[in-house]
């Protein structure tokens, strides 16, 4: 677990998904600068938090909501006391692992690995070593184990309200993706963490190391899918707190 201090900004999950292009701005300003000490929250927990106006309440600060020391992002929500969570400090190191063609906003510290590379989703997953972590697009691949399927539309679904990608199908938002990369077989063990129209689009690998597994293209979708895209990266790329 970490420490947040008294007077630390908290940007809540319900503040990003209300305002998607402000939050995608955010994110995109955070991966910048490096964030500077912010924190990804991967469990909920609740604390009493502050307006401006000088109203304070109890409240859940829920999975996928952000939490920076003071003057690095604007925010209607303060700590009032400090307080005890788990997340993960955004600016870890991290791999970057998908198409050479794809020109995706990404942090310093990531390492960027070309997917043409590997032969297999399988044999991608297998380099994962120990504490590593990693973000893995399936977008463009020719992997043996991935099959491209046509495109889908429908509603955001959460296979996992618990991970910062899975809480954006909390929103039921209708959207659409014009192909969808999919895993095949059984040689590797992915969990289902986000579906459009109940096709699932984003899984998560856990084993000797983590990843995220999208598998479509982020320049090729609206804004929601967009900021899952972007919370996948902060995450993949966040040192682990506890």
């Amino acid at each position: 677990m970490v420490r947040v201090d008294e007077g630390w900004t908290v940007i809540l999950i319900e503040e990003v998904l209300k305002e998607v292009d402000k939050s995608i701005k955010t994110l995109l300003g955070l991966l910048e600068a490096l964030a500077r000490g912010c924190i990804l929250v991967t469990s909920p927990t609740t604390t009493r938090l502050c307006r401006k106006d000088g109203l304070c309440l109890d409240l859940c600060i829920g999975v996928g909501s952000l939490l920076c020391p003071p003057g690095i992002v604007e925010s209607n929500w303060v700590v009032y006391e400090p307080f005890w969570c788990y997340g993960v400090k955004i600016g870890g190191k991290c791999r970057l692992i998908a198409s050479k063609n794809l020109a995706l906003p990404t942090v310093p510290q990531a390492k960027l690995e070309s997917i043409e590379s590997y032969s297999s989703l399988h044999d991608v997953i297998d380099t994962i070593g120990l504490g590593e972590r990693a973000l893995i697009l399936l977008a463009n691949s020719n992997l043996v184990d991935v099959e491209p399927q046509k495109g889908c539309c429908g509603v955001l679904g959460t296979l996992n309200p618990l991970h910062p990608v899975g809480v954006i199908g909390r929103t039921k938002w209708r959207t659409c993706c014009d192909k969808v990369f999919e895993p095949v077989g059984k040689g590797h063990t992915l969990l289902p963490i986000l579906s459009v129209g109940g096709k699932t689009i984003a899984w998560s690998f856990n084993g000797l190391g983590e990843a995220v597994v999208l598998g479509y293209n982020p320049q090729e979708v609206d804004e929601p899918l967009r900021l899952a895209y972007l919370l996948g990266l902060l995450y993949s790329c966040g040192e682990p707190l506890g």
